[in-house]
């Protein structure tokens, strides 16, 4: 009769937790705009040549020189900071003739050395790069990679300006990118983000205010017969595994 009873409150209690709603959902996700507007932008001359950067009423940013390979920095006003396995790089992008490098930079990146930093452009699929590692085809790139996938540059002349370092921990910030002009290139940028998935969240719908209890006593005291739902069958669980107890109780007096 133990284990019979013992089943009996286990297979009530299982009941009693399915009829509690749980649902789950993301948040937002957060989209990191890598060529914002307002950034604060510098420009880098070479060779007596300067690069210039111009946005659209669209935010499409326009980068160009007359020659050599001057660049423009962005940096953003507050680094973006997330996690890297909940985040994908969206790019979109066209280049004229000429040849471009597109670099993403962390705080810890340093002018030329180019210490952790993404080559964006080193990522697209299919594609030779020059001796330098630039992107010198002209063409419209567009292409999504998650964060994961990505490293950080190797721009040695060992690794042929394309080799990959892995980039460590959980989290990652950027706080600038730099677009370079190669021989007269004009590169537009219609589209260079991180979107981050926005986090789980978990909903257990569970009614506990006073107002919740009142309105069940109420139904309570009007009919003794539980009605179907939840209420119901918690209400039966409860009276079953009652009633069990008792008649086991009165068996042993006997």
């Amino acid at each position: 009769m133990k284990k019979a009873l013992a089943l009996i409150t286990a297979v009530c209690l299982i009941a009693v937790c399915f009829v509690i709603p749980v649902s789950a959902e993301n948040e937002p996700d957060t989209v990191y705009n890598l060529v914002p507007d307002d950034a604060t932008i510098t420009y880098s001359e070479v060779s007596g040549v300067k690069a210039e950067a111009t946005f659209d009423s669209n935010g499409v940013l326009t980068v160009k020189a007359a020659g050599a390979w001057p660049g423009v920095t962005l940096e953003y006003a507050v680094p973006y900071t997330f996690e890297i396995a909940k985040a994908t790089l969206k790019v979109k992008f066209s280049l004229s003739s000429g040849g471009t490098s597109i670099r993403i930079g962390t705080p810890n990146s340093t002018d030329t050395a180019t210490i952790d930093e993404i080559f964006v452009h080193h990522y697209i699929d299919g594609m030779t790069f020059d001796g330098a590692g630039d992107l010198a085809t002209a063409g419209v790139y567009e292409f999504e990679i998650p964060f994961s996938d990505l490293f950080y540059c190797d721009w040695t002349e060992a690794a042929s300006y394309t080799g990959k370092l892995p980039i460590e921990g959980d989290e990652i910030t950027l706080s600038f990118i730099e677009i370079y002009s190669v021989n007269g290139a004009e590169i537009v940028i219609e589209k260079l983000e991180v979107v981050v998935e926005g986090d789980e969240i978990i909903d257990v719908s569970e009614d506990t205010s006073e107002e919740a209890s009142e309105t069940v006593s109420e139904e309570t005291s009007e009919s003794s017969t539980p009605e179907t739902g939840d209420s119901g069958i918690v209400a039966l669980a409860i009276i079953t595994v009652a009633s069990l107890t008792g008649a086991i109780a009165i068996k042993r007096k006997h």
